[in-house]
């Protein structure tokens, strides 16, 4: 459906894309995407899915992110 979308907007749109990534990512930073394509965060990207599905509110993960982070300095 995504292609076909773009192929009704036209070559204007389509000309703005990255084509060093898919077209389907072609909506998120390079480098993100380019994250998102490397299989070795296929872990991450799993987990990203289960706190969305989990229902868990994006902030209260933000929160827990940043106390392990702090943990993990401390251990340096």
């Amino acid at each position: 459906m995504y292609m076909k979308e773009v192929q009704q907007l036209g070559a204007e749109y389509y000309h703005g894309f990255d084509h060093t990534i898919p077209a389907a990512l072609n909506h998120m930073d390079v480098n993100l995407a380019q994250w998102v394509m490397n299989k070795n965060n296929l872990k991450y990207i799993r987990l990203a899915k289960e706190m969305q599905e989990s229902g868990l509110p994006i902030e209260s993960v933000y929160s827990i992110i940043d106390v392990l982070k702090s943990i993990n300095k401390g251990k340096e």
